[in-house]
Order: structure tokens, then C-alpha cells, then sequence
């Protein structure tokens, strides 16, 4: 999450206060902005948070409905504190950005809402990927039982489908003997979002050239929650 602080007159507010909530664990990230108003939030878990800026001189500014998808850096733009005193608050909804702005990478994502929703035979999370723009699945039809070799039959971007990396929460868990299957087949009520970088991505995904499918394993929260079948 990144942006910039100004005031009404478009000049920047240094050492401004921001703290970033996140919703569902109460966990609370604090940064400040620097000399040019510039601020960013690193490694922050992915899900919905709200956003807090204060300074003195200047009216508190509350930010609500931010959503993080995983592996994304959120641009929320200039944020404009208003001249007032620190007791008094601006509430502002964020919209949802349609365009990724912070980075170069093109890439796609399987929502926690689809996984709960959309049926899937075999209980086998790498068929939703399918799904996708620009992927295709040789496996179609097969995909009875879930196993380690599941991913090994996705293309992306017409690429090999060895040199497809898969990783879990950021981590690769391809097996490197062959980059056919991975060492780990997650559960589909462990999973929270599958995100699917096809090209443009940044160096710290660069372990495959042929794109890179990761899954982001859910985390707790203050509400209790589960499945059973």
C-alpha cells in the first residue's frame, strides 16, 4: 500500500502518522511519510484493512473498504488531510482500482468467493485456474482426485508447463527434480486466493519464465469460522 500525504494547497505533509487495520485480525502496521510526503506499507497480509492518517494541524482522515489482494501493491493516490484539529475526522470509502497502477505486472487472481462458491469436481484447487485469461488446461476432464501433479498440466501464456513455478504464501514448492509437480497440493478449505502472474512481474517472482501461480493459505481472525462436509 503506497500513496502520498498533501495538504489543500497540494503541498506535502512530512511525518505524517499512518496507521493500516487490518479487519478481520485487529492487527494494526504504523508508518510515517517522508520528507516528500511519501508513504509505503511493506509485506502487509493480504485482506480488507482500513486506513488512518493524522498530523497535527490537520484533521484526521479515515480511509474504509481498502481491499489488499495478495502479492499487489495498492496505490490509494494523494491522500488530502484537511486543516482542523486532530479531534475531528474526515471518513472517506476508497473505490476499487480497475487498473493496476503501482506495478507493470499483468496478472489475475481466483477470489475467495469463487472458491466458496463455484462447484468443483475432485476438489482439486489448480481447476479453477482454467478460469483465467490465458491459461489452458491439458488436464480437463481428468481431474478426479487431487494430487501433486495437478499443475502440471497448465499453460500460461502458451509457455511450457514446466516452466510454470507454483509457490505457497510467496514460497516455491516445485518439486526442481523436473518442475512437474509441486511438493505440496493444498487443501481447498486451507485456501484463501490464488494468484496468477502471467507476465510483467517483478524479479522476486522470477524463478520460472513461464509465469507463476500462487496460492495464499487463509489466516486466522477474530471471528471463528470453518467447513464441514
Amino acid at each position: 500500500m503506497a500513496g502520498t500525504v498533501t495538504d489543500p494547497a497540494d503541498a506535502v505533509v512530512p511525518r505524517a502518522a499512518l496507521i493500516a487495520t487490518e479487519l478481520t485480525t485487529g492487527n494494526v502496521h504504523t508508518v510515517s511519510s517522508d520528507d516528500s510526503g511519501l508513504f509505503r506499507f511493506n509485506d502487509l497480509p493480504p485482506g480488507p484493512y482500513t486506513l488512518r492518517v493524522q498530523a497535527p494541524g490537520f484533521k484526521a482522515l479515515n480511509l474504509n473498504g481498502l481491499d489488499l489482494p495478495a502479492g499487489e501493491t495498492r496505490a490509494v493516490g494523494k491522500l488530502v488531510l484537511q486543516i482542523g484539529s486532530l479531534s475531528d475526522k474526515v471518513e472517506v470509502t476508497a473505490e476499487s482500482t480497475p487498473v493496476q497502477t503501482a506495478s507493470s505486472e499483468r496478472s489475475t487472481s481466483v477470489l475467495p468467493q469463487q472458491l466458496r462458491d463455484l462447484s468443483l469436481k475432485g476438489r482439486d484447487p489448480f481447476a479453477f485456474v482454467q478460469l483465467l485469461p490465458g491459461v489452458v488446461d491439458s488436464n480437463v476432464g481428468q481431474r478426479d482426485v487431487e494430487n501433486a501433479y495437478s499443475m502440471g498440466y497448465l499453460s500460461i501464456n502458451g509457455s511450457n508447463p514446466r516452466s510454470v513455478n507454483m509457490a505457497i504464501d510467496g514460497m516455491s514448492s516445485m518439486d526442481g527434480g523436473g518442475n512437474w509437480s509441486a511438493f505440496v497440493s493444498p487443501n481447498m478449505d486451507a485456501i484463501s486466493e490464488m494468484r496468477i502472474l502471467t507476465n510483467g512481474y517483478s524479479a522476486e517472482y522470477g524463478r520460472q519464465s513461464g509465469g507463476t501461480m500462487n496460492v495464499i493459505t487463509k489466516g486466522g481472525g477474530k471471528d471463528f469460522h470453518g467447513s464441514a462436509e
